[in-house]
């Protein structure tokens, strides 16, 4: 969550000048930046979605499951896109980035900027709590023949073999199954569909320990090394040269995605398990910095970007900047008033835990 600062500081400076407002200047290790952190970052966020999904599931039921996920993630998805939303579109159209036309605005999706996930989260839970109901029982994960050769497999092994599940389907759009479309303008069916295998893998992790545990301390030289050389490959291969290379080339990209979130779930497992009040701040101030960050790096980067600061110093200073502001406006604002703690985090009270997880 907090890489969000991060990556879309990035972005401002990124000599591809993709995002809404960017630099004159810019700096290409920038653009090596925002491809690393796009590599892992919301892969291991729904697979962490998916283990506390399954938890949040196992110890209150169904019905106070659904109510707690949808309330934390449903109402700062409203608030934020009514407020923070619409005074961000405000200020790209007032400042000449944006042609502001109110039924493109809404009916494009373009409301919902960099809440996306919130939506798929949204869908995956629903999803989850139909099959608990129909089925009468929570998702166990551990009576299928196919989870039973999981367990026996080996991680190495597993993660090499998940990419076949997105390479399905992906097959699947061949014979008219429609992946590349959007409802309502706001869900991007293949982006909810690419990471549904992630949210599942992460409820099946938390039903087995002893996988997670597997998955986490998988040798992170083994998987930086399978990592390097399998996007080296990828980005040599011509997705125009024929269906093989169609077919290596996507196996390849998605097979390093699985192993780079192995490597940020060891990462945390063995440098960031510990009781810290630091660690226990910044977690519940996670879901505050995501929703607010993004307004912010575009109000400090329209300032930035009329001193044509060195692009390197530039973006030092929209992290910090907003960082800053966001993790204030979270302790002096968010966490002390219980409206402001209902509206953007879900939670019914002040002084609580944030985190969307």
């Amino acid at each position: 969550m907090m890489l969000g600062v991060l990556l879309h500081s990035a972005q401002v400076y990124n000599p591809e000048r993709t995002w809404v407002i960017y630099s004159n200047t810019s700096n290409v290790i920038l653009t090596y930046l925002v491809h690393i952190i796009h590599l892992f970052r919301m892969p291991a966020f729904f697979i962490v979605s998916g283990y506390f999904c399954l938890l949040t599931i196992k110890r209150y039921g169904p019905y106070r499951f659904i109510n707690i996920r949808l309330t934390r993630i449903l109402i700062p998805f409203i608030v934020t896109a009514l407020t923070l939303n619409t005074l961000q579109i405000l200020i790209l159209t007032s400042t000449g980035w944006k042609q502001f036309d109110l039924n493109n605005y809404l009916l494009t999706g373009e409301w919902v900027s960099h809440l996306w996930f919130l939506i798929n989260l949204i869908v995956y839970f629903s999803l989850i709590f139909i099959f608990t109901l129909i089925s009468e029982k929570i998702p166990s994960f551990t009576y299928t023949k196919a989870n039973h050769l999981l367990n026996k497999t080996p991680v190495f092994l597993t993660l090499m073999t998940l990419p076949l599940v997105w390479l399905t389907i992906k097959a699947s759009s061949k014979i008219g199954i429609p992946i590349y479309m959007d409802i309502l303008g706001i869900i991007d069916v293949y982006e909810l569909l690419f990471y549904f295998p992630f949210f599942l893998f992460g409820m099946w992790l938390r039903a087995h320990p002893g996988q997670l545990r597997k998955f986490s301390q998988l040798n992170i030289f083994v998987s930086l090394i399978i990592i390097t050389i399998f996007l080296f490959i990828s980005g040599k291969i011509d997705p125009k040269a024929g269906l093989l290379q169609t077919i290596a080339k996507e196996y390849l990209h998605t097979t390093s995605i699985w192993f780079s979130a192995s490597v940020c779930f060891y990462i945390f497992s063995n440098y960031a398990n510990l009781q810290s009040k630091i660690f226990m701040f910044f977690s519940d101030a996670s879901y505050t910095v995501y929703l607010f960050h993004h307004i912010i790096v575009i109000s400090i980067a329209l300032i930035l970007t009329k001193t044509n600061t060195d692009a390197l110093t530039g973006f030092i200073i929209l992290i910090t900047l907003t960082t800053l502001l966001s993790v204030l406006i979270h302790k002096f604002i968010i966490s002390r008033y219980k409206y402001f703690s209902y509206a953007f985090n879900g939670k019914k009270s002040s002084h609580v835990k944030a985190s969307i997880n």
